[in-house]
């Protein structure tokens, strides 16, 4: 928890400590993100706007686990984020899906690439989904069959 929420005393969801992103180049190093700090409420929707390149997206992949910071920290709930966060979804800015992939094998993929785990046991949620955002019926059609 940051020193920010621990002197207002209010639960966070997830805090941003001072978090900052070098990449490595074969010039010099390029700084995406610089000292960010952010703290969040559970259930508080915030939307993360700023022109090209400005890190909003570097900030997304590190609060997934899918990239490690270079400095700060980053926790959901009392969980600092080390790798893969499990329990959160992102939206990237261009579709990724699998073309040769049928709409419900897109979405059942990463049940499949986790261990132990069978598609057949998350099909039934798989729909459910499909459902809730109105591709209830487009489950065996390619991405490409579907609108933008």
């Amino acid at each position: 928890m940051s020193a920010q929420a621990a002197e207002t005393g209010r639960q966070v969801g997830v805090s941003i400590n001072g978090v900052t992103k070098v990449y490595e180049t074969r010039g010099e190093p390029i700084t995406a993100l610089a000292e960010c700090s952010l703290d969040l409420k559970p259930g508080e929707f915030v939307s993360v706007v700023g022109p090209s390149g400005c890190g909003k997206s570097t900030l997304m992949l590190m609060l997934a686990g899918l990239i490690p910071s270079s400095s700060g920290e980053i926790t959901i709930g009392d969980t600092p984020v080390q790798g893969p966060y499990t329990d959160l979804g992102i939206v990237f800015q261009e579709p990724v899906l699998l073309d040769w992939r049928k709409v419900l094998g897109n979405i059942l993929l990463q049940v499949e690439l986790r261990k132990g785990m069978k598609g057949k046991d998350y099909e039934g949620r798989a729909r459910e989904l499909l459902k809730l955002v109105g591709l209830e019926g487009f489950e065996d059609r390619y991405p490409f069959e579907l609108s933008g």
